[in-house]
């Protein structure tokens, strides 16, 4: 609504200067928000690297272990695992000799 009157004119005028203001403030915060949520995007981008990364090294090792284990052979690893069991068997009952030569001549 413009006016002749000098005096409302002037104030039509700050007050569209006042609105001209605050959206401004608006507009500035909200670039300052964009750009601080750019800046965490790439600190999160960094670290999702790091964690791909890591997975990739995790992949690789598994890979290579599963490998390792189809070359030996699930009946190669069950023959190894009797041996040992058989070898801590043998070392028990050493164990249980040695304490009771001991206990019977402990008088």
């Amino acid at each position: 609504m413009t006016t002749n009157d000098p005096h409302e004119r002037f104030l039509e005028l700050e007050e569209q200067a006042n609105q001209l203001v605050d959206s401004l403030a608006k507009l500035r915060a909200e670039a300052e928000s964009y750009q601080t949520a750019t800046g965490h995007l790439g600190e999160v981008s960094g670290q999702i690297q790091i964690t791909l990364e890591g997975i990739q090294a995790a992949t690789i090792a598994i890979t290579e272990t599963a490998q390792k284990l189809n070359e030996i052979g699930t009946p190669e690893i069950l023959s190894r695992l009797s041996s040992v069991e058989t070898k801590l068997q043998e070392i028990d009952q050493q164990s249980k000799r040695s304490i009771l030569a001991r206990l019977l001549t402990f008088n």
